[in-house]
């Protein structure tokens, strides 16, 4: 453990904790990682987390395999991942990009193919030519 408060109470096993009050409360959970300033601090029994990240962490002390990554991530469920907090409206994977928006999309950023989520309306939309105009909503066949 490297930081202060850091991995403070752990009697669990294979714990790597990086950064003030990383990991603070685990007492029985294994195999957690943690890096960042208060990443992973509420956990106290899950196992197999990993929080990267400034206040990445689980959703619930007990929760296990985990994968928190960014600024204030947080996972509500065991076997989740989460990318960021409620401010990422973009995630891009290779040349290939997810748009999560309040609306239909209109990026003029995106690129053919790229997928955009309109949250508000619960619709998905596919970007058939690159820009703002080329939005399709997706149907069922």
């Amino acid at each position: 453990a490297i930081g202060g408060n850091a991995l403070q109470v752990a009697t669990g096993s294979s714990q790597v904790a990086v950064g003030a009050s990383a990991l603070a409360a685990v007492t029985t959970g294994i195999s957690n990682v943690a890096v960042g300033t208060n990443a992973g601090d509420n956990i106290s029994t899950g196992d197999n987390n990993t929080c990267l990240g400034r206040g990445a962490k689980p959703g619930a002390v007990a929760l296990s395999n985990t994968t928190q990554l960014g600024h204030n991530a947080v996972c509500a469920i065991s076997d989740s991942a989460q990318i960021g907090d409620a401010a990422v409206k973009k995630i891009g994977i290779g040349t290939f990009s997810i748009w999560i928006t309040a609306g239909v999309p209109a990026v003029a950023a995106a690129l053919s193919g790229d997928l955009g989520i309109d949250q508000t309306g619960g619709k998905a939309y596919v970007n058939t030519g690159g820009g703002a105009a080329n939005w399709r909503i997706i149907t069922s066949a």
